[in-house]
């Protein structure tokens, strides 16, 4: 019989900060505890490994972190971050991701919509709160028509905007994702392409990734 790692965070009440982010903090529980291994999943684990599942939920209940999906809306994300920044102090904001905050306005075209996100995002959070601002994007699907796949500024999908009000923008690069000989490994190379870095400059950086954690490190 499988153990749901959810359901045991539940009973643990684990999820308190969480809100209702319990299929993100079960993969941190993931990687915190180092459970998977390729193509097995933390969902697959049997009652055998609550033990396990008990040491991650006590490392990820000591983490300095909050996660919240409740909501997808501009003017409420702002509202949030401003409460965490001032109950909990927080260091960073990180937004995953950029197309999937709404903020409807029918006098402007998508790509001005997500333009408008992107700039109150910066100014609101980064600028105001003083902090961090990480904001993860899509890309169009332009890369899996070039020559080597390598990702380039103007692939952010639905704003060329983003790159200008962006001090720094880093691509990932997976030359093994497009490889079916090597798209299943555990251990794949990326290249992180600075594409660009407002006083600090442009360049890449090569390291590994693994697939089945979501884990990106140096060899």
């Amino acid at each position: 019989m499988l153990s749901d790692p959810i359901e045991q965070l539940e009973k643990k009440d684990a999820l308190i900060k969480y809100k209702k982010s319990g299929r993100i903090a079960a993969n941190i529980m993931q990687k915190l505890v180092d459970m998977c291994k390729p193509g097995v999943k933390i969902y697959d684990i049997c009652t055998t490994g609550d033990k396990l599942i008990t040491e991650a939920v006590n490392k990820l209940k000591q983490q300095p972190l909050f996660i919240d999906d409740e909501s997808s809306d501009l003017n409420e994300i702002i509202n949030r971050a401003r409460q965490m920044k001032m109950k909990e102090g927080i260091d960073m904001f990180i937004v995953d991701y950029l197309q999937l905050v709404n903020y409807s306005d029918s006098r402007r075209s998508r790509e001005q919509e997500v333009a408008f996100i992107a700039k109150q995002l910066k100014n609101e959070l980064a600028r105001q709160l003083d902090i961090p601002l990480i904001l993860l994007s899509q890309l169009s699907r332009k890369t899996e028509e070039r020559k080597g796949n390598q990702p380039m500024l103007s692939d952010l999908r639905e704003s060329g905007a983003i790159e200008n009000d962006a001090d720094t923008v880093i691509l990932i690069h997976r030359p093994d994702y497009y490889d079916k000989n090597k798209m299943g490994n555990e251990k794949q190379d990326v290249e992180l392409i600075v594409a660009k870095g407002r006083n600090v400059g442009t360049g890449i950086a090569k390291v590994m990734y693994n697939p089945y954690q979501t884990l990106f490190y140096e060899d």
